[in-house]
């Protein structure tokens, strides 16, 4: 069997047209929702391809005013309208059919879907990015499986099926690998017992709850880290900082800011900065080697479902 035979396939997000228009911001939203409640109606988080990594995607940030076609009257919706004019004539402009206030592409079929539960990943990837997700819609810079769970997470993202896809898929540029629908479709997928396909899909999940954990850890201190810059200064992050948790310690973490800053972290906050560095780092690296006893275990399983030989299994990997 094959991705396509079992699930059809996969398709691509919501093409607006014209993102400035169509995608707010978090303030932008409830601005809107404030001058006019009814506004929520069309308003749905939206997830970009940048945001969907291996096991997890991130939190979404901006919202999308969903307006598919032949659906809406506009003048229902007195705040959207008044948000969506000053862009009329750039929107009038876009390419295919559709009126000037409505998406260029809504994928209005799937809608039901972006709103329940899929999987999703992004659509240029140097790695597998396949996770579940539920009630987010998504841009044209994903993908998404729709009847999809963590059975076919732990499939896409093992070893073997990610060897398969990059001997098929074209390289886009540095390493990175083309997901279009065309290169997913002819995967196979293994037969496998209702006893396999559970310990598949609780490995998954397991790796997805801890790739979330680490990610909630990661962002909690990089948003604070700016509240270290005097006020005079811009509180611009370096990749060291924004990746503190790669630093080899405190003191590291310590030296960049000094560096970046101009300053040292105040001596009344230095000892909780460092229980917080420890603290936080020790655990990432605990979920981290969680998250990769998981893949190692999905790998194994999936080896069997293929009936890989060692010497089969050693090729594959020195491949990837």
């Amino acid at each position: 069997m094959w991705v396509k035979e079992v699930y059809g396939s996969p398709f691509a997000g919501i093409k607006t047209g014209y993102n400035a228009a169509f995608i707010l911001t978090r303030s932008e939203r409830d601005n809107l929702v404030l001058a006019d409640p009814k506004s929520t109606d069309l308003l749905k988080p939206i997830l970009f391809g940048t945001q969907l990594q291996q096991w997890k995607s991130e939190a979404p940030e901006k919202w999308i005013i969903y307006i598919p076609k032949a659906g809406i009257n506009i003048s229902d919706y007195p705040a959207i309208e008044d948000w969506l004019r000053p862009h009329k004539a750039k929107l009038a402009a876009r390419a295919a059919k559709q009126k000037w206030f409505e998406l260029q592409q809504p994928q209005q079929k799937y809608q039901a879907t972006y709103e329940g539960t899929k999987l999703i990943y992004r659509d240029i990837a140097n790695r597998p990015s396949f996770s579940v997700d539920t009630g987010n819609y998504i841009d044209m810079t994903c993908f998404c499986i729709p009847d999809a769970s963590h059975f076919e997470v732990a499939l896409l993202s093992s070893s073997v099926l990610w060897f398969s896809l990059i001997s098929e898929t074209t390289v886009a540029r540095g390493g990175y690998f083309r997901m279009k629908s065309q290169y997913l479709e002819p995967l196979p997928i293994p037969d496998a017992t209702p006893a396999q396909k559970a310990a598949l899909a609780t490995l998954a999940e397991t790796a997805q709850t801890h790739a979330e954990a680490r990610y909630s850890l990661q962002t909690a201190l990089t948003r604070r880290i700016p509240d270290l810059c005097p006020p005079d200064r811009e509180p611009k992050l370096t990749n060291k900082l924004k990746e503190w948790w790669t630093l080899p310690d405190f003191a590291a973490f310590r030296a960049e800011v000094k560096k970046v800053f101009k300053a040292d972290i105040p001596l009344a906050e230095r000892s909780d900065w460092e229980d917080w560095i420890n603290r936080d780092r020790a655990e990432i690296a605990r979920l981290t080697a969680e998250i990769a006893q998981a893949e190692a275990r999905i790998d194994s399983i999936v080896y069997d479902l293929f009936d890989l030989t060692e010497d089969e299994i050693g090729l594959l990997e020195a491949a990837i």
